[in-house]
């Protein structure tokens, strides 16, 4: 469908009887722009769109016919920019978009640790349901709760104080640049120079951490969010079966945005790991 222009956008939305969405007939007020909205255009995974006067940044939206959601990024004057997440081809010009009245967030919970999920928080592997008495005494009482995705840090005057190593069992690292833990540390490096393995490697050595059976040791185990970005969708399954095969993922969530994903998703995919591990 060709890209419609603002009028007649307007026009349609004016028209639009949502009955069987709210129950009621809206075509002759002026609300229905306030909650309502029609695709102007859409590039490369971001929708233009008309109407949504009342929306906010950052809030989810749903696409009527393409069954997809996204999210706002932009406010403009006459029109508002959403990101959509998921496929972009389901989504032309002239479709209806509705507001969910909520910021994009993911529900964050126990059933997490150790499963593989998409950079909506959804679980995507096989695993099925995970016994309760599968998980650690310390994660069995964790209570279970949605959190917003795109939040604004604390500033440094808020955040607790760096008084806690972290150990990543590279000798290297632990005695010449020791990492504390709430700190945010970069590996930086050419192409296949190891600096996954740095990660994955500090991933595994929080293993011996949690099996301790000294209870100051043991509390001392980080659980571990690994957000693979752009790779190929067979590199994290490799990556899954290798810390499960050496009982690695037991405290660890993978978080999955392939090369053959959305744009979109590959964007918000590490806000999904900071909410899942904050």
């Amino acid at each position: 469908m060709q890209d419609l222009s603002l009028e007649r956008a307007k026009l349609r939305l004016k028209s639009t009887n949502n009955g069987s969405l709210n129950g009621s007939d809206v075509a002759n007020s002026d609300d229905s722009m306030r909650e309502f909205g029609v695709v102007l255009s859409i590039i490369d995974g971001v929708a233009k769109v008309v109407g949504l006067s009342n929306v906010l940044a950052g809030e989810s939206v749903s696409f009527v016919t393409g069954g997809v959601t996204g999210m706002v990024v932009s406010l403009e004057k006459s029109y508002v920019k959403i990101m959509v997440f998921g496929n972009d081809l389901k989504v032309e010009a002239g479709d209806l978009v509705l507001r969910t009245f909520s910021v994009v967030s993911l529900e964050v919970h126990k059933g997490l640790i150790g499963r593989t999920v998409d950079a909506l928080g959804h679980i995507i592997d096989d695993r099925g349901i995970i016994p309760e008495s599968e998980f650690m005494e310390t994660i069995r009482s964790m209570p279970s709760k949605f959190s917003a995705v795109d939040v604004k840090a604390p500033g440094v005057i808020y955040r607790s104080k760096i008084n806690e190593p972290v150990s990543t069992g590279l000798i290297f690292i632990d005695t010449i640049v020791p990492i504390g833990r709430g700190q945010r540390e970069s590996i930086i490096g050419d192409k296949q120079t190891g600096k996954s393995a740095v990660a994955i490697d500090s991933i595994i050595n929080q293993k011996f951490l949690h099996l301790s059976t000294v209870d100051a040791i043991k509390k001392s185990g980080l659980f571990c969010i690994y957000v693979a970005i752009g790779q190929k969708r067979s590199s994290i399954v490799k990556l899954v079966n290798k810390l499960t095969k050496i009982n690695s993922m037991f405290y660890t969530t993978v978080v999955s945005a392939t090369a053959s994903d959305a744009a979109s998703l590959q964007y918000i995919a590490p806000y999904t790991g900071c909410t899942i591990g904050e």
